[in-house]
């Protein structure tokens, strides 16, 4: 069975400070809260969250998108193929499916 894997970047092209996240996070807190703009995913399907909890979800569903994300390279969190606009340092909570 293949473990869920989404690293999270602080700055956009995927650098600067990161974290590796293998579970459901309900709370990024202080380190990571409101500050990702960028992020690959490495394993699985995740959700991403505005607010704790996994409240406000994200994600870019004027273009048709469902709000999750699979595998892959997503150098600015406000792509088209990414979360969209207005969503740079906006995470909080992420979940996968």
């Amino acid at each position: 069975m293949a473990i869920p894997h989404i690293i999270l970047f602080i700055d956009a092209v995927c650098s600067g400070n990161h974290t590796h996240i293998c579970e459901d996070i309900s709370d990024l807190e202080s380190s990571f809260s409101g500050q990702t703009s960028s992020f690959i995913i490495l394993e699985g399907n995740w959700r991403f969250f505005a607010g704790q909890n996994y409240q406000s979800q994200m994600g870019n569903f004027a273009q048709g998108h469902s709000g999750t994300l699979g595998p892959g390279v997503y150098n600015w969190i406000e792509d088209a193929n990414a979360l969209g606009a207005g969503t740079n340092d906006q995470l909080v909570s992420l979940s996968h499916d």
